[in-house]
């Protein structure tokens, strides 16, 4: 995962990259912030899912048995995630195919969401579209393998679509009435994406210290970098 997916086979030591060979994608432009392998078409080889962070699509890879893969998102599942993070899958409805639970920042929480930025215009929305991303939305995805190859996504029906910042992948917890459970994991405490938060990095104190390499708010500018009285203004304020 990261800017380059790599292909490690386990049949000798040193591994060997095997990625270009295998039809893995790999560039500049890839941010792999999870990935998880099943068998989602049931052939009997494990197939995989790369959950990308920022603009780039998820890949969803299935093995050609034979040590390649085709990269099928498009044609298997209708929309993802936006900024997909942790990626699960498991067998939700009991219907023997596994599905997939990918992760996004979507807060549950009305009054953050609404103190939060987007995460794209709808104008770069379609821009992405125009020039061939896949539709991506700020939210968590639930994709329910249908079989033959296609998915639908249900996050909204079941539930499972705003659980706000997660950095690690949803964890099965099998219960005694034979269905899975979901426990996620939750990350940053105080959001990067708040407003007044932006409102304050972006101010001249700060945006000269990032510049000069000095602290931005030390005690002669800690009345300066007070620009409001919100709780992440003074909590990024630092006393001495």
């Amino acid at each position: 995962m990261g800017p380059s997916d790599r292909l490690l086979p386990e049949r000798r030591w040193p591994f060997c990259r095997r990625s270009d060979h295998a039809g893995l994608r790999s560039g500049a432009a890839r941010y792999g912030l999870g990935v998880v392998a099943s068998d989602l078409n049931g052939d009997g080889c494990p197939d995989l899912y790369i959950a990308n962070d920022f603009q780039e699509d998820d890949f969803l890879y299935y093995n050609n048995c034979d040590g390649t893969f085709t990269e099928s998102i498009a044609t298997s599942v209708g929309h993802t995630s936006h900024a997909s993070m942790g990626v699960d899958a498991a067998d939700f409805n009991n219907d023997g195919r596994p599905d997939l639970m990918v992760l996004d920042m979507l807060p549950e929480r009305e009054q953050t969401l609404k103190t939060s930025a987007n995460a794209e215009s709808f104008d770069v929305y379609n821009l992405k579209l125009e020039v061939g991303y896949h539709p991506q939305y700020a939210r968590n995805t639930l994709q329910l393998n249908r079989g033959h190859g296609r998915f639908s996504e249900m996050g909204y029906l079941a539930g499972v679509y705003a659980t706000d910042l997660e950095l690690g992948p949803p964890v099965r917890r099998p219960r005694q009435d034979g269905y899975k459970d979901l426990f996620i994991t939750s990350g940053i405490y105080h959001r990067p994406n708040d407003l007044d938060y932006l409102a304050y990095v972006s101010g001249p104190v700060v945006q000269a210290s990032l510049r000069e390499g000095t602290p931005g708010c030390t005690a002669r500018w800690s009345r300066r970098c007070r620009i409001s009285r919100s709780p992440i203004s003074r909590i990024a304020t630092t006393e001495t």
